[in-house]
């Protein structure tokens, strides 16, 4: 299944209206790439009542992903998202230096999200070890 663009600026209009109705959002295997995150990352920033939110197998690049990061670190709802790739296709990749930045951001900053599904997504040993060293540096903060 593919959502458009014109979709995917609907969707951002439901999810910026915090309609209590969508609290699960499942859009994996959408192809919904870069531009679709472009238009829904606002959304995701600023919504309060979305709770998990999937995003398997969208080829999201890095550069998607920065967009991706950044909105979640300011976002108080979500407690699980999924970026895993599914039956390995439309990978997502978390690659850039810009998006393992971003992602390390998000793992030390924000508290709400208790589950990050990343399986199959293409990060490379640096991604790795970013996370490793995100997760030590937050396990550290958060016990003080």
């Amino acid at each position: 299944m593919n959502i458009g663009l014109n979709t995917a600026k609907i969707l951002g209009t439901i999810i910026s209206n915090d309609v209590d109705l969508v609290a699960h959002l499942d859009l994996s295997k959408n192809l919904i790439g870069d531009k679709g995150v472009e238009i829904l990352a606002p959304a995701f920033q600023n919504s309060r009542n979305l709770v998990s939110l999937s995003l398997g197998s969208n080829d999201i690049s890095g550069v998607g992903m920065v967009k991706l990061f950044n909105a979640f670190t300011l976002n108080c709802s979500l407690s699980t998202i999924n970026l895993s790739t599914e039956d390995g296709v439309q990978r997502n990749r978390i690659t850039s230096s810009a998006s393992l930045e971003a992602l390390k951001n998000f793992i030390l900053t924000n508290k709400f999200c208790k589950v990050l599904k990343i399986k199959g997504v293409f990060l490379g040993v640096p991604g790795f070890r970013v996370i490793f060293d995100a997760l030590c540096a937050a396990k550290r903060r958060f016990d003080q």
